[in-house]
């Protein structure tokens, strides 16, 4: 097997060989596809059922729509957004008679069933949310950032009013910042897209930005303000209450299993990955070290009992043989397990545990009976904390603002990150920016005194602060 990567090499390079290695995903034949394997799906899992709960609070139902459509309809109901399929994307499914489109995103279907289920204000508001799988065309594919197939989370909310349906994208937007900071232990960035950024058919789009290790942006969550564009569209009414025949206001919210890639790319070392103990599929392993063959019975007798009194926890045992202790310990630390309790021969005559903490490296030596489910409890949360923490001031100490083009071009070319400058709201100059340095407008914001401060580029008066970013 070749030598490890590093963070410090080619990054998509290491990224890759670290999602093989630790066994999360590894390729198939089809290119841009990969498949996921138990401990990667195990994340997946963990998130999907903490935002899946978020999402149910909100009082939206879960269902499953088709992902493939008759090529017509794509096209002619896309038309109304300006969302039509890609060339790429279509084609004659094996024993049908019609071409199908295999749908990138699933407003098509979904805004037809609608069209069918609303017919008064008594039947809004209406939210669904899917769980599925998506395709999509990736000239560069990356496992879980940008894979030709993907699993999705996909909101569709219909609303009697434009400001329901803004506040339910808004509300949405908070609650995936808050998954990501409280579960994942990432801190991103929120706001408002641009104008030429914005979703095709959508009035305003908002987004959650993080940052990786080598300094580029991680787009995590979209959502969007898509008031009537869909309904005109899809030929969607109701009658309001007073009888007069009216269209819905939409919203739509998504995000995927780019969450895992962003939860390696933020928070994995030179060793490996560092899972937050909310998602990941091991919390703790216990690794008994059985070179005394005299004690070694005694020693795995030791870490029976010690997983029984930690039932809540997601706990396992390493007893594999012929295999040495270090290999154990290092492949555990690579697969970014949270705690790991090392117990050896004079551990047992000591009566202690050796418990090492992932992110920090740190070892402590306790008392056995002082290692109880609410010891590590408050441990695994502690180290949650620290990771945010962690993460966090890597993101502070990496966002700039620039006062001029020679400044920003300087940190993209030496630290990437997160650039804020003054912007003045043509595209055409946020294209210039971005041919002379790869990096993109993420998100803007008003500030006060705005028009005070000029466009780096261009001169112009700024009309906004801008995010500016390298994207993965």
């Amino acid at each position: 097997m070749p030598p490890e990567q590093t963070p410090a090499d080619d990054f998509l390079t290491w990224y890759n060989d670290l999602v093989i290695r630790t066994e999360l995903a590894e390729p198939t034949e089809i290119t841009g596809c990969n498949s996921v394997k138990p401990y990667g799906y195990a994340i997946w899992e963990f998130m999907q059922r903490d935002l899946d709960r978020r999402i149910q609070e909100l009082d939206v139902k879960n269902m499953y729509f088709p992902s493939i459509m008759p090529a017509l309809l794509a096209e002619q109901k896309n038309a109304g957004t300006k969302n039509l399929p890609d060339a790429a994307d279509t084609a004659n499914i094996t024993g049908t008679v019609e071409l199908l489109h295999q749908a990138s995103a699933g407003e098509t279907l979904i805004c037809t069933s609608f069209a069918g289920w609303i017919r008064t204000y008594r039947d809004l508001p209406l939210r669904i949310n899917q769980w599925t799988g998506k395709t999509r065309p990736e000239t560069s594919p990356v496992p879980f950032l940008r894979d030709t197939e993907f699993l999705f989370q996909e909101g569709l909310t219909a609303h009697t009013t434009e400001e329901e349906a803004s506040d339910t994208a808004n509300l949405v937007q908070s609650l995936y910042k808050d998954f990501m900071q409280e579960i994942l232990s990432i801190p991103v960035v929120s706001g408002r897209k641009p104008a030429h950024t914005t979703r095709q058919g959508a009035d305003t789009s908002y987004t959650n930005e993080a940052l990786s290790r080598n300094g580029k942006a991680i787009q995590l969550s979209a959502c969007h303000l898509l008031s009537r564009g869909f309904s005109q569209a899809y030929d969607i009414r109701f009658q309001n209450a007073e009888g007069q025949t009216e269209q819905p206001f939409f919203s739509n919210w998504s995000t995927s299993m780019r969450l895992i890639g962003a939860v390696i790319m933020v928070h994995a070392d030179d060793n490996g990955l560092r899972l937050p103990p909310a998602v990941a599929p091991v919390q703790i392993v216990i690794v008994p070290m059985t070179s005394d063959a005299v004690m070694r019975d005694k020693i795995l007798e030791k870490s029976v009992e010690l997983r029984q009194k930690w039932p809540q926890l997601r706990v396992t045992t390493d007893n594999r043989e012929n295999v040495t202790e270090a290999i154990k310990s290092a492949e555990w630390e690579r697969k970014g397990v949270p705690i790991r309790i090392e117990i050896a021969a004079d551990n047992m005559q000591q009566d202690t545990l050796a418990v090492i903490r992932r992110d920090t490296g740190e070892t402590q030596t306790i008392r056995m009976e002082s290692c109880s489910s609410s010891f590590l409890d408050s441990l695994l949360a502690e180290i949650q904390g620290n990771m945010f923490r962690e993460a966090t001031l890597r993101l502070q100490d990496h966002t700039y603002e620039c006062h001029s083009f020679e400044e920003m071009n300087n940190y993209l070319t030496h630290t990437g990150g997160f650039l804020w400058a003054p912007w003045d709201g043509l595209s055409d100059t946020a294209t210039r920016i971005h041919d002379a340095t790869h990096a993109s407008i993420l998100l803007v914001e008003q500030r006060e005194n705005i028009a005070d401060q000029r466009d780096i580029l261009s001169g112009n008066p700024a009309k906004y602060m801008a995010l500016f970013a390298m994207s993965l």
